[in-house]
């Protein structure tokens, strides 16, 4: 469908046509798909939401489960995000 947008402006007009979607999609990409795809990617588990598929509702680590889970979920990203940092820092020049 890109392929057929013009990206020339036509007489008298100020934009593309081109542009002109780009302005109109901006903010419904920018705040709603966006941030979906970014918390699809986190890798926080879904089972904490569907519980009844995941973890036996009468169990006795009931919330042992879901804590473990979150808590997991919550000390990786900690520790993804540090590894990230202090790799970027060795390798930028002085």
């Amino acid at each position: 469908m890109a392929f057929f947008i013009p990206y020339r402006q036509k007489a008298g007009e100020a934009k593309t046509q081109l542009e002109r979607m780009e302005e109109v999609l901006h903010p419904v990409v920018v705040f709603c798909i966006l941030p979906l795809f970014a918390f699809a990617n986190t890798g926080i588990s879904l089972s904490l939401f569907i519980s009844s598929l995941s973890f036996e509702q009468d169990g006795a680590n009931f919330i042992g489960d879901r804590l473990g889970i979150l808590l997991g979920s919550v000390l990786s990203g900690i520790w993804g995000y540090l590894v990230l940092r202090f790799a970027t820092a060795k390798n930028e020049p002085t």
